[in-house]
């Protein structure tokens, strides 16, 4: 006995549903991204790992410049990164960072292992 065919099947049967489905999901995501405050969540977030890396990168380059091997691998982790990431206030926050290098190179282990947590934990 042959089914009967429906109307919804077609050969785009498939294709519908699957658009159907995405645009619920999107529209989904969308009311619950502007509910949860979906902007301001990742404006804090941002803030956040950026604050985070400052004493994240003091410790790697204290760590890198400990070593006189690395001197010259510090100053083009340096560059780099005033390069791409502050490269409008690069030389204030540049000279910032160097002297917060300069002192979490002074660090007890107990002070270098505070920093690292609080780095972390701030990520």
């Amino acid at each position: 006995m042959k089914q009967a065919e429906h109307p919804q099947d077609t050969p785009f049967a498939p294709l519908q549903r699957w658009l159907g489905d995405t645009f619920r999901f999107l529209r989904y995501t969308l009311r619950r991204f502007t509910t949860d405050d979906g902007m301001e969540t990742a404006g804090l977030l941002s803030y956040t790992t950026l604050l985070s890396l400052v004493p994240l990168l003091s410790l790697v380059l204290a760590a890198i410049s400990a070593f006189p091997v690395f001197q010259r691998w510090s100053a083009e982790i340096q560059d780099f990164v005033f390069r791409n990431f502050v490269p409008t206030a690069g030389e204030v926050i540049q000279q910032n960072l160097s002297q917060f290098v300069q002192k979490a190179s002074e660090l007890t282990m107990a002070g270098v292992l505070f920093l690292l947590v609080t780095a972390l934990v701030l990520m």
